[in-house]
C-alpha cells in the first residue's frame, strides 16, 4: 500500500493524489510495454517412444498409449507412416527445426461393437517448427490444403482417439511423442483468445524458427555471397531490435507520465474551487514527483497552475506520438528485414512452406 505524508496536506489533496496514483493505466492500444504473459500450453505428452525410423517409433507408441491401442488403427498407422519414413527423415534433416507435427484423425462407426479406423486422408502433416504447440498455432493461420474429405459415410470423428504425433530427431533415433487432440487444440484456442499472448508468443517462436533456418543454410550452402547476405541481415536486424527496445522503454515511461499529467489536468475542473492554490501545488508535486515542472512553484493563480499542468500533458502527448511514429518505423523495418530473410531462405532452397511459423505475420 502506498502511504502519503499527512502533515500539512489536506484530506482533499490526499484523496485526489490517491486517485491519481492508484488508478490503473488504461489498456491502450498505443501501449507497447505490457506485463509478461504466460502460455499455459505446456501440456505433458502422453507417451514418448524412439526408434531408428519414424514408423517404428509409431508402432512402439501404439502399444504404450491406451487410447490408441486398437489393433486395426495400429496396423493402419504403421502402414501409413512406413510411406512417410523417408519424408520425415528428410524434412527433419533439411529444416533442422526442433521437430515436425502430424495430425491423426480417427473415425468411429457406432454399432453393437464400435469400429475404429483412420479417417480417409486423416493423417496430415501440420508442419515443422520450434514446438508442437507453436506449429499447431501457426498452422491455424495457414490452413491445410484440401486433402481431407471428412469421415466415411456413417462414421464420425472420435475426438478422444484422434491425436497429434510430434517427431523429433535426437541424433541417432527418431522420437515420436503423442498428444491428445484436446491438449493441443485447447492450447491453440487459449492463445487466440488473448491477442497479446498470440502476438508475443508468435513473434518469439517465429524468431526461433527463422534463426534455425538461417543457421541451417549457413551450415550447408557453399555460396559465400549468400553467407555474406545472412551476416549483413543479422547486423541490420540487431540494430533494428536495439532501436526498437530503446523506443519501447522510452514510450513506456512517457505513457505513464502522460497518464498522470492528463488525470491531474482533468481533476482541476472540480478541485480548483475546493482547494487553495498552495494545496493544489502540493498535490501536483506529490503526484508528478520528479516530473513536476520547476515553474509550478511560481504559479500565481489557479488558472496559471492549471495551464502549466495542461501544457505538461500536451507536451507529453506530443512525445508519445513521436515515439509511436518511431516505433512503427522500426516495425516496418523489421518487416522489410524479415522479407529479406525469407527471400534468402527461398533462394537457398530451404523448405519454407514446410515451416508454418515462417509464414506468420508476427514481425
Amino acid at each position: 500500500m502506498i502511504k502519503f505524508p499527512m502533515k500539512n496536506l489536506s484530506y482533499a489533496v490526499f484523496c485526489a493524489a490517491s486517485f491519481l496514483l492508484l488508478a490503473p493505466a488504461a489498456n491502450s492500444s498505443t501501449s507497447r510495454a505490457g506485463a509478461a504473459v504466460t502460455d499455459y500450453a505446456s501440456v505433458p505428452p502422453s507417451q514418448t517412444r524412439a526408434a531408428k525410423a519414424a514408423s517404428d517409433a509409431v508402432d512402439l507408441l501404439q502399444g504404450a498409449v491406451t487410447w490408441l491401442n486398437d489393433l486395426g488403427v495400429a496396423k493402419q498407422l504403421s502402414e501409413i507412416f512406413k510411406t512417410e519414413d523417408n519424408f520425415i527423415e528428410k524434412t527433419l534433416k533439411s529444416t533442422q527445426q526442433a521437430g515436425m507435427l502430424y495430425l491423426i484423425e480417427i473415425e468411429v462407426t457406432r454399432g453393437e461393437t464400435d469400429f475404429f479406423q483412420v479417417a480417409p486422408g486423416g493423417v496430415r502433416l501440420v508442419g515443422a517448427g520450434s514446438s508442437p504447440f507453436a506449429v499447431a498455432a501457426a498452422r491455424r493461420n495457414t490452413p491445410f490444403t484440401a486433402r481431407y474429405g471428412g469421415p466415411s459415410q456413417g462414421a464420425v470423428i472420435d475426438l478422444d482417439r484422434s491425436h497429434y504425433i510430434w517427431f523429433a530427431h535426437d541424433g541417432t533415433q527418431v522420437q515420436a511423442v503423442a498428444y491428445t487432440m484436446a491438449s493441443i487444440d485447447r492450447s491453440v484456442a487459449f492463445r487466440f483468445a488473448d491477442e497479446k499472448l498470440l502476438e508475443t508468443e508468435g513473434r518469439k517462436e517465429q524468431i526461433r524458427a527463422l534463426e534455425t533456418a538461417l543457421k541451417r543454410v549457413e551450415q550447408t550452402i557453399k555460396d559465400e555471397a549468400i553467407k555474406g547476405r545472412i551476416a549483413a541481415w543479422r547486423d541490420t536486424q540487431d540494430k533494428t531490435n536495439a532501436a526498437r527496445r530503446e523506443i519501447e522503454a522510452k514510450l513506456g515511461v512517457e505513457l505513464e507520465r502522460q497518464r498522470k499529467a492528463e488525470k491531474t489536468a482533468q481533476l482541476f475542473s472540480w478541485i480548483s474551487t475546493a482547494l487553495s492554490l498552495a494545496a493544489q501545488k502540493e498535490m501536483v508535486n506529490l503526484v508528478l514527483g520528479d516530473n513536476t515542472p520547476a515553474d509550478i512553484a511560481n504559479a500565481s493563480s489557479n488558472t496559471e497552475l492549471r495551464d502549466m499542468v495542461q501544457k505538461l500533458a500536451d507536451d507529453t502527448k506530443q512525445r508519445v506520438d513521436t515515439y509511436n511514429i518511431q516505433f512503427n518505423t522500426t516495425v516496418q523495418q523489421t518487416t522489410i528485414n524479415y522479407s529479406k530473410a525469407i527471400a534468402i531462405l527461398q533462394e537457398s532452397k530451404y523448405p519454407v512452406d514446410t515451416v508454418p511459423e515462417l509464414k506468420l505475420n508476427f514481425h
